[in-house]
Formats: structure tokens, C-alpha cells, sequence
């Protein structure tokens, strides 16, 4: 995710790293190894203005102040956990913005959430 000066990469090694937008040069970690990422395999930001990151090992979603340098989570840790998807990996919004989509890499299925509450609407069926 580009944030002007530098960029955000998820890391398999449970990290979001902070490299030069120029010349890729490692900056440091926006989120360290021990804040409960597990296999980081998507990003994004929501309609809300957040960072958006899917745990893919832990099966949890989690929020962040992308322009924030710390790295913490706004939920203070996951913003969802467990459910009907196995292995989170890509999401996305409605158009209205008020579903939040997940696709389960494992599960291979989709489950719908609240987009401002993260509760859990339903889970579509595979085909």
C-alpha cells in the first residue's frame, strides 16, 4: 500500500514492513511479529479510511490507522475473529459500503460482516 513517502508490504513473517516508496529500502515494521498478524496476505483501504488486513493462518480481519505510526490495531486486536471463513484472504465493501466481504481460502466460500460492527450477516454458499 503506497502512503506517499513509503509503502506498506505484508510479510509472511507476521509483519507489516515499511519500505522506501523509491528504492524499496527496509524502514522498519508498521506492525510487529508479536501483534497477532499470522500470514498477512491482503490490504486495503475501507471506505472508513482504514487499513484493512486479512490474518490468513489466525483466521481474523484486522483494522489500522494507515497514516498512524505505530501499528496498532484501532480494536486494540482483531476486528473479526473466527466465523465461517477458513484462511482469509481477499475482501471487499457493498457499493453502499455497508457489507464487508470475505473470501475463504480454505472454506471456499464468502462471508458477509457488518461493515461498521464486524458482526457476522452470513455466509454465501459454495459452488
Amino acid at each position: 500500500m503506497d502512503r506517499g513517502s513509503d509503502i506498506l508490504v505484508a510479510s509472511w513473517t507476521h509483519e507489516i514492513k515499511r519500505c522506501d516508496r523509491e528504492t524499496g529500502a527496509f524502514l522498519g515494521n508498521f506492525v510487529q511479529s508479536d501483534a497477532g498478524l499470522s500470514n498477512p496476505v491482503y490490504m486495503e483501504i475501507g471506505p472508513d479510511g482504514n487499513l484493512y488486513v486479512s490474518s490468513q493462518q489466525n483466521n481474523r480481519i484486522y483494522r489500522y490507522n494507515p497514516d498512524g505510526g505505530s501499528g496498532i490495531s484501532v480494536d486494540g486486536g482483531p476486528w473479526i475473529e473466527g466465523g465461517s471463513v477458513n484462511g482469509p484472504s481477499g475482501f471487499g465493501w457493498s457499493s453502499d459500503g455497508s457489507v464487508f466481504y470475505v473470501a475463504g481460502r480454505f472454506s471456499a466460500n464468502v462471508a458477509a460482516y457488518n461493515s461498521t460492527t464486524g458482526r457476522s450477516l452470513d455466509s454465501l454458499a459454495r459452488r
